[in-house]
């Protein structure tokens, strides 16, 4: 895969979520290490994504505990995805 440095993969995922992603049904990001910042752009992008149906993500590393707990909520209450924990 790509690796981009974290405010790059920050921005690149906040810009998404202002495209109308309709068209995005899975998503798999892994080892962004990203921090708080990319796990409150993707928690941002999830709710842009009605269709999505599943998710993996890892690495983000966030240092606080609110973004964490957004991206749960975000998950937990999106209308199309289906709640599996490995």
């Amino acid at each position: 895969g790509c690796k981009f440095d974290t405010d790059t993969f920050s921005q690149f995922l906040t810009a998404l979520s202002v495209q109308n992603p309709n068209y995005i049904r899975s998503l798999s990001l892994s080892n962004s290490k990203t921090g708080s910042a990319g796990l409150a752009a993707l928690t941002e992008l999830i709710n842009k994504c009605p269709n999505l149906v599943e998710i993996e993500a890892d690495g983000f590393e966030p240092n606080e505990l609110g973004p964490l707990l957004d991206f749960w909520g975000a998950i937990g209450n999106h209308k199309s995805i289906l709640l599996s924990i490995r």
